[in-house]
């Protein structure tokens, strides 16, 4: 199944679009899942410091005792959100557990929490781990964590931090029954600061992430996929418009093709395109219209050119041969002369175009040797002398001037030059001047003759070099020749390498340029 052009455009840039806009919105996800991880992390140390400000303040220095109701709301309040609170004073005495407080409460928070997270993050590996606090008399706090350095808040209720290689006291219970981390780290008293209390939160790490969280990152991923089927939708639109703008003119152009292949060579293509490839295509395309519709002609005129040429001397010769048979004519030597006349015309026409079939055959046998320009064009200058002589032109030969070598077969580079200097005696009028140059350089010779007989008109230039092709319309033999010389020459020269150009301006003269490469 072959697909329109149309078709193909729109279903490429479609997938290319939906194939950004997933990409985009991959990375958007993952984006802001991971940025959503880290303000996680932080929402928990930051609430973790902020239950150990508050449990702080449940000390009152002055009576060197603790507020138990106020701890225990603390406490209970914190599990609700995930975190289980140890708190001792600094004797070590156990102030408050929320294990010991309530074992099946605090045990249903571990598992329900455990189980939400193995089943939303199955590859985040997260297991409870331990913050520890030491609270002192001034209702400072200072944290113990991993590569913290240490610093100190002069401020109430503040958080300090203990250096990486602070010394470490392990808290043992022969009644705990919760679960700390390996890595957890314990205070270290310093000379300013006296411990009243030493507290451990525990919690899921390396985040957790509650019901709504969750609900809340599925809002924006369905926020992501209600805003690609807009995009998709625009997409696709777009698409369409793009595929039928860029397509438009291709069809065009398939349209205008098939008919120049019906033969309609007159057609063109009308519309531009601002796509620069798109307009060397429909300039091509009239061009190969215009050239199809020239040949055409061409073909018309050489069909019509050759029964013309044929049937003139066929009528005289059978109008000559019938009144002869008859007896209306008595035979003689000078009637039998002039049908021998109009035989060999009809013969010349036939040599001429076999030899135009030979010239165009792409397999022209040419014998190539080293040719001096200047004597070829030398020899056919003394061919032509008493042709030039009876119309009184004076031919200018390129004697003394710089010469060129060319690799040529000389008996068709003579006939190039044969037929250009005959074209120009005949054309030129009567003391007319036929001027014959040479230039040579490294890569090519040129010879080039030049008349000032009548010239060409402009329209001609392109045509006649085709064949049967002449500017004279009464297609006088004695006027215009059969019109297959131009066609032989340029033919030669193309099998040569070469090339054949003509600058001409009517009323003023003509000159024909053959350049020769210097490569065999």
């Amino acid at each position: 199944m072959r697909l329109r052009f149309r078709s193909q455009l729109t279903l490429i840039i479609s997938a290319i679009v939906l194939a950004t806009i997933a990409l985009i919105s991959l990375c958007a996800d993952w984006r802001i899942n991971l940025e959503f991880e880290k303000y996680a992390k932080e929402q928990q140390h930051s609430h973790a410091a902020e239950l150990a400000e508050n449990l702080s303040q449940a000390y009152n220095s002055e009576k060197d005792s603790w507020d138990f109701s106020y701890v225990h709301g603390v406490g209970m309040t914190a599990l609700y959100e995930g975190y289980i609170i140890r708190l001792e004073d600094a004797k070590g005495v156990e102030i408050w557990d929320t294990e010991h407080h309530d074992m099946a409460l605090c045990s249903q928070v571990i598992m329900d929490i455990m189980e939400q997270m193995e089943e939303k993050r199955p590859n985040l590996d997260g297991h409870f781990m331990v913050l520890a606090y030491d609270l002192t008399r001034n209702n400072q706090i200072m944290e113990h964590a991993e590569n913290s350095q240490a610093f100190e808040h002069t401020g109430d209720n503040q958080i300090g931090d203990h250096t990486k290689n602070s010394q470490t006291s392990e808290h043992t219970d022969d009644n705990k029954t919760g679960n700390y981390a390996d890595n957890a780290q314990t205070f270290d008293h310093t000379e300013n600061t006296q411990a009243v209390g030493h507290l451990e939160i525990q919690y899921y790490g390396p985040y957790f992430l509650r019901e709504s969280d969750f609900k809340f990152l599925a809002s924006l991923h369905l926020v992501l996929f209600l805003i690609g089927i807009p995009a998709l939708l625009a997409s696709i639109g777009a698409a369409l418009f793009f595929a039928k703008r860029i397509s438009r003119p291709l069809i065009e152009t398939a349209q205008i093709a098939t008919q120049i292949a019906g033969g309609n060579y007159r057609i063109a293509l009308t519309e531009s395109s601002n796509t620069h490839e798109l307009y060397e295509l429909a300039c091509a395309i009239n061009h190969m219209s215009s050239s199809l519709n020239q040949q055409e002609i061409l073909r018309r005129r050489l069909t019509s050119d050759v029964a013309h040429e044929l049937r003139t001397p066929l009528s005289t010769l059978s109008s000559h041969l019938e009144a002869m048979i008859e007896g209306i004519w008595d035979t003689s030597i000078e009637r039998l002369e002039s049908c021998y006349e109009e035989i060999r015309r009809i013969s010349g026409l036939v040599a001429d175009l076999e030899k135009l079939a030979q010239a165009d055959s792409e397999n022209l046998q040419l014998e190539k040797v080293p040719l001096d320009l200047q004597e070829m064009l030398m020899q056919a200058a003394q061919v032509f002398e008493r042709a030039a002589a009876d119309k009184g032109i004076v031919i200018d030969s390129p004697q003394g001037t710089a010469s060129s070598v060319v690799p040529a077969d000389k008996d068709r580079l003579m006939q190039v030059i044969t037929n250009l200097l005959s074209n120009a005696i005949k054309y030129t009028p009567t003391n007319g001047v036929i001027r014959l140059e040479i230039k040579d350089s490294e890569t090519e010779g040129v010879f080039s003759i030049a008349d000032n007989g009548m010239g060409i008109p402009e329209n001609d230039l392109p045509l006649i070099f085709e064949r049967f092709y002449r500017t004279d319309l009464s297609r006088s033999r004695e006027t215009g020749g059969s019109g297959i010389g131009l066609s032989i020459a340029g033919a030669i020269v193309a099998a040569h390498g070469g090339t054949i150009t003509v600058d001409s301006e009517l009323g003023v003269g003509s000159c024909f340029s053959v350049s020769l490469p210097k490569i065999f």
